[in-house]
This record gives structure tokens, C-alpha cells and sequence, in this order.
């Protein structure tokens, strides 16, 4: 499955692939994940999935010229992995490990650098987007999630006016 980001921020090509190995927790899923050592350019995602019984299914979205067999442990798990690998590429959910920039996204940045660093386009702070001056605390790093179509942190300001993620957006 092949699609084109929507943000003009974004345009390059991705091919997606949905993987369901029966992971049982979000850090197995992740490990397996960083285990991959995927291109800056790639996208790699966690999500739940209920059948053949509850674990993680895994997205991974590489630029053109990359490919990534699809593994699936058996026809159960082959559901999950296409799941998985449809939402990605719709940006319809997907919690990213891995993408384009995570990994020099720590401590307090502003929501200016995210975006020019990241492949995150978007910050929602109580339901309005974050200004790029706005101060983000990332901590140890963000795990945004794919909503409507972008790649998305949610976020409350504490009473310093500083962003935190809520909880499932960091590390």
C-alpha cells in the first residue's frame, strides 16, 4: 500500500506494511521496533488489536525503494497486520515509535522546533492548536499519535503555562 503524506511538510512517499507478531505489551512491540534500526525517513507505529486475542500489531511505513516483508505469525494474526498497516497509511490511529526526528526531541523545546524537526505537524493543548512559541516538556521523548490524518501530541498546560503531553504521548 502506497500513499503520499498530507502535509506539504510531509510530501515523500511511504510505503506501508502491517506486521502482527502476537506482542503482549507496547514495550515488546517497541523493542522489535528500534530492533528494525529503520531509516530516519520510516514511520513505525503500535496498535492495539483484539484478535485472535489482545496484543500489539505493528505499522511500519518506508520511504520508496525500502521494502519490509510482511511477517505475520499465521492467518490469525494476518488480520491485525492489515489493520495495522490500512490505519497507518489513512492516518487513522497509530501510537509512532519511530519516525523522523524522535529521537532529538527531549526535554523542554518549542512547538516551533517539533515541528521543524519532526514528522509531528500538530499540538493540541485543551482542544486548541499550541502556537509554535509555546514550550513543550517532552521529558525523555514523544510518542505522538496519527489522528485525522496527522501526526498529533495532546496536551494540558501546567500552571507555568509550559506543555506536558498527557500520558500514552511520552516515552
Amino acid at each position: 500500500m502506497t500513499v503520499t503524506t498530507g502535509s506539504a511538510l510531509l510530501e515523500r512517499t511511504l510505503r506501508h506494511f502491517g506486521v502482527s507478531l502476537g506482542h503482549l505489551t507496547e514495550r515488546s512491540a517497541e523493542a522489535w521496533i528500534r530492533a528494525l534500526r529503520l531509516p530516519t525517513a520510516a514511520q513505525a507505529c503500535t496498535h492495539p488489536a483484539e484478535l485472535p486475542f489482545p496484543h500489539v500489531a505493528i505499522s511500519v511505513a518506508l520511504p520508496a525503494g525500502l521494502a519490509l516483508p510482511a511477517e505475520v505469525a499465521g492467518t490469525a494474526f494476518m488480520q491485525a497486520a492489515i489493520a495495522a498497516g490500512s490505519a497507518h497509511a489513512a492516518g487513522r490511529s497509530g501510537r509512532a515509535i519511530h519516525y523522523r526526528g524522535w529521537s532529538a526531541i527531549t526535554g523542554d523545546v518549542t512547538v516551533g522546533e517539533i515541528f521543524s524537526q519532526t514528522d509531528i505537524v500538530r499540538v493540541i493543548a485543551r482542544d486548541t492548536p499550541a502556537d509554535t512559541g509555546d514550550v513543550l516538556a517532552a521529558g525523555r521523548g514523544l510518542t505522538p499519535h496519527w489522528i485525522a490524518g496527522d501526526l498529533t501530541v495532546l496536551a494540558e498546560p501546567r500552571p507555568d503555562g509550559v506543555l506536558v503531553p498527557l500520558p500514552g504521548f511520552t516515552r
